[in-house]
């Protein structure tokens, strides 16, 4: 992953670790909007800067429009039997 990211990034004049570092400053937002009836959470994904948008886009990714975080997985056999 390093080599393609550094082969991605080479116009960037960026090494992967200060990338890296770069793309860590871009969270998710998260509102919590506590009412009589319900309790909503709103997650959104803020507008990156243009260094991060260059970063994400010579590495050929993007980013979701609404990140949920409420998504609950569950397998039929443990993980650890198939490992084995």
């Amino acid at each position: 992953m390093v080599q393609e990211l550094a082969k991605r990034w080479r116009n960037l004049d960026v090494t992967v670790a200060e990338g890296v570092a770069q793309l860590t400053t871009l969270c998710v937002h998260e509102l919590s909007v506590k009412g009589a009836e319900n309790h909503q959470i709103v997650r959104c994904v803020p507008t990156p800067n243009d260094a991060i948008q260059k970063l994400f886009e010579h590495a050929g990714i993007g980013l979701p429009k609404s990140p949920n975080k409420e998504v609950n997985v569950s397998t039929k056999r443990k993980l650890t039997t198939q490992r084995k």
